[in-house]
């Protein structure tokens, strides 16, 4: 869990988690209005909140090497959200086949 203090953080604008026990994002990320840059790495992601496309600023999204199946992954994304990264094959077969679905769209 990500610390509440965290929120207080209001002007930054690039966080990076990296090797980690997190499983998934607390809402304190949307106490942080000017984030445009989250990259999560090496952590145990197993869900992304459906809120993610509440944060406005963010222009970039990096998930890569988590040690669990991704099950959950919103399907709305940032307006602003420029750079999505993410191995499809760190999400269960179900998310796979719906950000494919998307992608294709």
């Amino acid at each position: 869990i990500l610390p509440d203090w965290l929120g207080e953080l209001t002007k930054l604008t690039s966080l990076t988690i990296i090797n980690t026990n997190i499983t998934e994002l607390t809402k304190v990320i949307l106490n942080l209005p000017h984030l445009e840059v989250l990259i999560l790495e090496n952590c145990k992601i197993v869900k992304m909140p459906s809120w993610l496309d509440e944060m406005d600023a963010l222009e970039y999204l990096h998930v890569i090497n988590n040690r669990n199946k991704i099950k959950e992954f919103p399907l709305r994304i940032p307006k602003k959200l420029r750079l999505l990264e993410i191995n499809i094959e760190e999400l269960d077969s179900e998310r796979q086949k719906e950000l494919r679905s998307l992608l294709e769209s």
